[in-house]
């Protein structure tokens, strides 16, 4: 059984998949005739990961806040400073928000470890406050960069998984 391989309806679908629009893989696929195997076969060999709905949602948020297609007052090619300065100060009043979210959060640990007695509690209790301290050391800029350059295959599916560093890699 053979089979013909159309190859530039798959260079179509490639390109398309990498247009502006930045379509789905199932939508090229239905565009062009081209199976989704081949399709992602293809863009997994030029080195192209296929964007998950999650991943297509996550660049929509990130073009938005860099000032992409759908960003706001910012998008002009020339903003005003007021305008960066009004952004700026909207930005500084969210992570100014979750400053004090994360303190308050530390404060109202505080006052329950006394009181925890069951080792759930406790291990609740440590866990929020890990996060609160990571928080607070995240919007300060506290922590210096993570090299992952030396890292094993395994040490990184171990910390995509939990979020938490291997043992040995602090």
């Amino acid at each position: 059984m053979s089979t013909t391989v159309d190859l530039a309806a798959i260079e179509s679908a490639v390109k398309h998949y990498l247009s502006p629009e930045g379509p789905s893989v199932l939508e090229c696929c239905r565009t062009f005739g081209v199976s989704e195997g081949t399709l992602r076969r293809v863009l997994k060999a030029r080195g192209i990961v296929a964007r998950s709905a999650v991943e297509q949602k996550r660049k929509k948020v990130v073009e938005h806040f860099a000032g992409g297609p759908g960003a706001d007052r910012l998008a002009d090619a020339e903003p005003t400073a007021e305008a960066i300065l009004a952004a700026a100060e909207v930005d500084i009043g969210d992570m100014q928000s979750g400053l004090e979210v994360a303190r308050g959060c530390l404060r109202r640990l505080k006052e329950l470890v006394p009181k925890a007695a069951d080792a759930r509690e406790i291990k609740l209790i440590a866990e929020a406050n890990e996060k609160a301290v990571l928080t607070i050391r995240k919007i300060r800029g506290l922590d210096a960069p993570v090299d992952f350059s030396d890292w094993s295959d395994d040490e990184l599916e171990q910390f995509a998984r939990t979020g938490r560093m291997p043992s040995g890699r602090r």
